[in-house]
């Protein structure tokens, strides 16, 4: 259920930014959701770590 579940967050999150930004396109959002269903397979953890270290990713990328 956990796959599942971060899985679907994972795409509909990425589907979002990909639409209001622009620039990604639906393959970044399609391996977005194959990502979050590994990791749902793993657990709540490594999905949560991956969110977090992608909004540090992003945050660092703004500034410079």
């Amino acid at each position: 259920l956990t796959a599942a579940i971060g899985a679907a967050s994972y795409f509909a999150l990425y589907l979002v930014i990909a639409f209001v930004s622009g620039g990604m396109g639906m393959g970044d959002v399609k391996l977005a959701g194959v990502l979050g269903l590994f990791l749902g397979w793993l657990g709540w953890a490594p999905l949560i770590v991956l969110v977090v270290l992608c909004a540090i990713i992003a945050a660092i990328r703004l500034v410079l």
